[in-house]
This record gives C-alpha cells, sequence and structure tokens, in this order.
C-alpha cells in the first residue's frame, strides 16, 4: 500500500503537460488524503450498484427524527447529529449503544445527486446519483462528404 510520503513524493508534472486542469485534481486528491483524521464513528458502508448508483449506509441507532442533518455544498455531502435527548436522568449499568454526536463528510463527484434519504432500523439510507447533464454528454458528429 502506498503511504502518504510516498504520494506526496511523486512528481505530477508529466500529467499536466498533456491535460487542462488536473493539477486541481490532484491537489484534491493530495488534502483529502491529508484531512483522514476522522473517527470511524459511526460505521458505513458505501455500497456501488452500478456506474451511476450508489448507496450510503451509516449506522445512526440511538437518534430520533430531527437529530440528524444531512446537507451537499460544493460536492461535499455533510452528516451531522446530535442526539437530542442526552440528557437523561437514568442511571446506566453498561452503555454499549453509542449515541454521541458526530460530523461525517463524503466528497462527491460531479454531478452526483442525492435522490432519497430515509432511516429504517436504525441505518441512515443515501440513495446518489450520477446526472449527467445532456450537454456533456458524448455526441457523435455527422461527417458531409462532397464528391
Amino acid at each position: 500500500m502506498t503511504s502518504l510520503k510516498t504520494i506526496r513524493a511523486k512528481d505530477f508534472a508529466p500529467f499536466y503537460q498533456n491535460s487542462v486542469g488536473i493539477d486541481q485534481l490532484f491537489d484534491n486528491l493530495l488534502s483529502t488524503v491529508n484531512v483522514n483524521t476522522q473517527s470511524n464513528y459511526p460505521p458505513y458502508n458505501i455500497i456501488k450498484k452500478d456506474d451511476n448508483n450508489y448507496l450510503i449506509e451509516v449506522a445512526v441507532a440511538g437518534f430520533s427524527e430531527g437529530d440528524i442533518k444531512v446537507t451537499v455544498e460544493q460536492n461535499v455531502l455533510n452528516i451531522n447529529a446530535e442526539n437530542s435527548d442526552e440528557e437523561t436522568t437514568d442511571e446506566f449499568v453498561h452503555r454499549g449503544i453509542s449515541s454521541r454526536k458526530f460530523s461525517r463528510t463524503f466528497n462527491l463527484a460531479e454531478h452526483i445527486e442525492i435522490k432519497a434519504a430515509k432511516v429504517e432500523n436504525g441505518i441512515l439510507s443515501l440513495v446518489l446519483e450520477r446526472e449527467i447533464p445532456e450537454q456533456l454528454m458524448p455526441k457523435s458528429i455527422e461527417i458531409e462528404y462532397r464528391q
């Protein structure tokens, strides 16, 4: 596995010669690897259904309606949760179900839209779909031949 130090030591200049704007791709990639300080809470799955459809599942057991906020801003998906009834008078003998507040972010590729969000059986499911605008779809150019 390639370490962060090895990635930083790579010279990406040859890629820049034949491409326009790819430098930003590498800068974003390196900054994402750099910020990898998120904890493992809560656990989550990212499932690829096909080339254009994805599903993100986040374990949110212990959170009630209104405790979770999902936002998308500049291709960054943010999931924030804060338990509204953390203040409890109950005395726990053992507390194994954590419901502490969290913030989880996911970088989204261009043209990825959140189509649905639901919580069922303690799992927040987010349905994502890539919707490429018509003007960005490949098109065939008809060639006119003259005699």
